[in-house]
């Protein structure tokens, strides 16, 4: 595969961050932000899993930008599915998100590590 130039890699960036939703609550914008880099990252660093677990955490990110609400763990119930396409591992996710301000999986992806 040839390497790419790096305006390729800006214009691919950049039709990434077009497509990114903007949330409906500004309370969730970072979420959604998060989210969505988390998913580009996945898309970059581990292509076996793009198809389900990239795809997953776009979902999510697209379902965060779509609540009227603020999104916490104590506002998302899985059993009532108050979130479509939000599952188990993105609340999981989502919840570190709101804790601590990072997701692990993100910056393990993003600098390599396990």
């Amino acid at each position: 595969m040839p390497s790419q130039r790096p305006s390729d890699t800006r214009r691919r960036i950049a039709l990434s961050d077009a497509k990114k939703p903007a949330a409906q609550h500004a309370d969730n914008q970072d979420l959604v932000d998060a989210f969505w880099v988390l998913a580009d990252a996945t898309f970059k660093a581990e292509p076996e899993n793009a198809g389900t677990k990239g795809s997953a955490y776009r979902k999510a990110a697209q379902a965060f930008a779509a609540c009227p609400f603020t999104v916490t763990d104590s506002s998302v119930d899985l059993k009532k599915k108050k979130l479509p396409n939000v599952g188990k591992a993105s609340v999981e996710k989502m919840a570190a998100f709101r804790a601590t301000g990072s997701i692990p999986k993100l910056i393990a992806v993003t600098y390599g590590r396990s």
